[in-house]
């Protein structure tokens, strides 16, 4: 499953780079994902959104594109962008981790502080939630 979503997301992110080759990609939670070395153009931007402990470690293990440390709930990495520029903002994974009413204000606030972005996130099931929950012994609601 996780490859599907990976070449999912890859192609995305193809299509809008052969749209726009010198535009933005702001990668939400992308913890170790590799996906800027499979498809770096020399031109893109790429910005890397995660918790400061994942972002510490990507710069520990190797050299890549600009990152922002923190939750990609608190809005200042969108600071970094100017609206006017081509940017995709991809979600691989992620929203699972927020709570309903966080996914719904993080897509708000990113439409209304970007507009003319484009969103590219995945949506899990709420039974795929419930059986990743009860195998994992996790309490917590992650979805809803």
């Amino acid at each position: 499953m996780h490859a599907v979503r990976v070449v999912t997301f890859d192609v995305a992110v193809r299509r809008f780079l052969g749209l726009h080759p010198a535009g933005t990609v702001v990668a939400l939670g992308q913890g170790l994902e590799s996906q800027f070395w499979r498809l770096d153009n020399g031109r893109v931007r790429w910005l890397t959104v995660d918790l400061p402990e994942t972002v510490e470690l990507r710069h520990r293990l190797w050299d890549g594109p600009s990152s922002h440390g923190g939750s990609a709930l608190y809005l200042g990495w969108v600071d970094e962008l100017s609206p006017a520029d081509p940017i995709l903002v991809t979600a691989q994974g992620l929203f699972p981790y927020f709570q309903r009413n966080q996914v719904h204000g993080l897509i708000a606030a990113i439409a209304e502080r970007l507009p003319g972005s484009l969103p590219v996130f995945d949506v899990v099931p709420e039974v795929m939630l419930d059986i990743v929950r009860g195998a994992s012994g996790r309490e917590r609601d992650l979805g809803g």
